[in-house]
């Protein structure tokens, strides 16, 4: 809106023109004053409308309406207060820089715990470890109690042995090992004695009794050219055997291999009454000492 098209005069328009009149006289004076003749001058001294840009008037989109008196755009007279003024629109203008970043806000309440997801897949199976050091020594336990007493073995294989001498430089020997009996000779004369020669009594015999189970002692007797051998049985029994000398060269024994118990067993206490009496006999004194020389018969 036109500032003269503003708030009417109460005296109506002829008021409002004086004050225009006075502008124009006023200017009218200085140029007459100071001299100016330039056309700009007057140019600048002639009275403009309100409120619009010099050379812009021809331009706008003004539609003011013709004055009461017939006169158009003269003075502003025949204005009414509201007029149709619109300039032409500009051209949109560049955007502006980007402000500064604002101040972090403050953070927000903790939210709800979400639901808890699925269960993942089973990893690989990682690479085994370094073996770590060794411990130290644990303590002693305490003492485990004492085992039941196992059952009795069997009774291992018994090994003896027995040997006799006589004057004829001969040895004989009985030797009882892994339940084997043997008999053995050895021939002593001469310079370079003849080795030991064995027997195994053991093997069966065509005739009589084999060699007892349970052999766990052995014994051997001799009396000339016929030795007796004899063993115990761990059931206490007393079984023998015979030999004869063979007096070739070399020495050699003849082996029946037949064993037999023998007849009186021995057995636990006292003799029998027979020969309970002999123990009451007592030796006679031996026989003073006779002159040498003397035969006894």
């Amino acid at each position: 809106m036109s500032p003269e098209n503003g708030t009417q005069s109460k005296l109506g328009p002829l008021p409002r023109r004086g004050r225009w009149i006075a502008g124009g006289a006023v200017a009218s004076l200085a140029v007459v004053v100071l001299g100016f003749t330039s056309p700009a001058l007057a140019g600048a001294a002639t009275p403009q409308r309100a409120g619009a840009p010099a050379g812009a008037q021809g331009g706008d989109k003004c539609k003011d309406k013709e004055d009461r008196y017939g006169v158009s755009g003269a003075l502003g007279y025949g204005d009414k207060d509201k007029d149709k003024c619109k300039g032409p629109k500009g051209d949109t203008g560049n955007t502006g820089d980007t402000g500064n970043t604002g101040d972090t806000g403050n953070t927000g309440d903790t939210g709800n715990t979400g639901n808890t997801g699925d269960t993942g897949n089973t990893g690989n199976t990682g690479n085994t470890g370094d073996t770590g050091n060794t411990g130290n020594t644990g303590n002693t336990g305490n003492t485990g109690n004492t085992g039941n007493t196992g059952n009795t073995g069997n009774t291992g294989p018994c090994s003896d042995v027995d040997a006799i001498r006589d004057q004829n430089s001969r040895e004989f020997k009985a030797v009882l090992s892994d339940n084997v009996a043997y008999a053995g000779i050895h021939d002593l004369t001469g310079t370079d004695p003849n080795p030991w020669v064995w027997y195994d009594l053991t093997d069966d015999s065509p005739v009589g009794g084999a060699f007892p189970e349970g052999a766990c002692g052995i014994s051997i007797a001799q009396q000339a050219n016929d030795i007796t051998i004899e063993v115990l049985t761990t059931s206490g029994l007393v079984y023998e055997t015979e030999c004869d000398v063979d007096t070739g060269n070399p020495l050699g024994l003849d082996c029946t291999e037949s064993w037999a118990p023998i007849t009186d067993q021995p057995s636990a206490g006292d003799p029998p009454p027979t020969l309970n009496a002999l123990r009451n006999l007592k030796p006679s004194k031996p026989l003073a000492r006779l002159p040498k020389g003397v035969a006894v018969n």
